[in-house]
């Protein structure tokens, strides 16, 4: 929703823009961001910066007030930027040289376009979060995603379904009536309901590299994910986790996280560190975090591996808790490719850093890692001049 009031030259004296929960005012005032009791972003963008950061076609976060000292909260800033971001098409990149104090505060940053780190370092705190479950970047696409509920049932190695689009699609679909990979053991659990992805073109031919691998008698939730046909593009930058000191020891897994929502994106060089764990914390779902996506390449990148801390399992006996730096789920064509972690492969005081579930097409190419894992199976997975450490496979 715009609106506007018009000086002699005709052009617009302050103009309103929408921009999900946040509000956006171009006007003649100074650049400025300041939070709204809802969780919301005021925006105020000069014009003059505007027509100089379209000339340029890239912002960075200091433009939005981000100060990049390692002290002062610097999260509000760069998600503002990348709002501004988003709306215009513009690129983002990192300050040089930054040093971004990201805190516990609830603020998570959407990223459509093209983002370069830099050299730029981000220390994230979890040592008091509003909301674990929060990304601290999530990489969204602009296509919506939509259910349908006219197709009841589907079969094994079908190749088409009854549908047609104006693009690709990635499909999840669920039947809660069946359960797959039931645990036995120490970690016994009933399972998780049936749950396929595959591609299909805009006719609703099924792409024969992602079969559909069960019959589904009574599909529960059918989920349509338009796929982005661009490649965005994320680069460069040092992360580094402070980490959570939760003493609960069946507390829920944390992201503060990058989450991938998106099909078509890159990785490049970014690095993770994790520093400040004790004798208790939680773990955590995966610093990269790939879900319901197709066409990832994650390349060039440093992780590291997450303590291991242990709690009373299911079956009354002590386990371990999984904690992971990578993470996919739900996702097609994922490709590793020159990953490597900070820490000794060989280490069992680190769970293996890599965990996937439903997923088709994996791809380690010269990895470095602890770990290969699929806890809810994987259709086609390669391991390719890699090494892998003390858990394998």
């Amino acid at each position: 929703m715009w609106f506007c009031g018009c000086n002699s030259s005709n052009q617009p004296k302050n103009e309103k823009i929408e921009t999900g929960k946040s509000n956006l005012y171009v006007n003649e005032n100074s650049t400025n961001v300041n939070s709204d009791i809802k969780g919301g972003l005021i925006i105020n963008l000069n014009r003059q910066d505007l027509d100089r950061f379209k000339k340029k076609g890239i912002i960075n976060y200091s433009d939005f007030g981000a100060i990049g000292d390692g002290i002062s909260d610097d999260a509000v800033f760069i998600r503002a930027t990348h709002e501004v971001a988003n709306h215009y098409g513009f690129d983002v990149k990192a300050d040089n040289d930054a040093l971004y104090n990201i805190t516990g505060k609830k603020v998570s940053a959407i990223i459509n376009t093209n983002t370069d780190f830099g050299n730029a370092t981000f220390i994230i705190d979890d040592t008091n979060v509003d909301d674990y479950t929060s990304s601290i970047f999530e990489i969204r696409s602009k296509k919506p995603s939509f259910k349908m509920n006219n197709i009841k049932s589907i079969e094994k190695g079908q190749k088409k379904i009854n549908i047609k689009f104006n693009e690709e699609a990635l499909v999840r679909v669920n039947d809660t009536n069946v359960r797959r990979y039931i645990r036995y053991g120490l970690n016994q659990n009933n399972g998780k309901e049936q749950t396929d992805i595959f591609l299909i073109d805009k006719n609703g031919n099924v792409d024969q590299n992602t079969p559909i691998i069960w019959d589904f008698n009574n599909i529960s939730e059918m989920t349509f994910f338009l796929i982005d046909q661009n490649k965005l593009e994320i680069k460069g930058g040092k992360f580094i986790t402070i980490a959570n000191q939760v003493e609960e020891e069946n507390h829920p897994y944390y992201s503060r996280n990058i989450l991938v929502n998106r099909s078509n994106v890159e990785i490049n060089n970014l690095k993770h560190f994790v520093k400040g764990e004790g004798n208790h914390g939680t773990p955590y779902q995966g610093f990269i975090s790939i879900k319901d996506a197709s066409n990832i390449q994650i390349k060039n990148c440093l992780l590291t591996g997450h303590k291991t801390y242990q709690k009373i399992g299911n079956a009354g006996k002590i386990v371990s808790r999984g904690s992971y730096d990578l993470s996919v789920t739900r996702s097609i064509n994922v490709l590793f490719k020159n990953c490597r972690q900070t820490n000794d492969i060989n280490d069992e005081t680190y769970w293996g850093i890599f965990g996937s579930n439903y997923c088709k097409n994996l791809i380690f190419e010269n990895c470095t890692l602890s770990r290969f894992d699929a806890h809810q199976g994987v259709y086609n997975a390669t391991i390719r001049n890699s090494t892998l450490g003390y858990m394998g496979v």
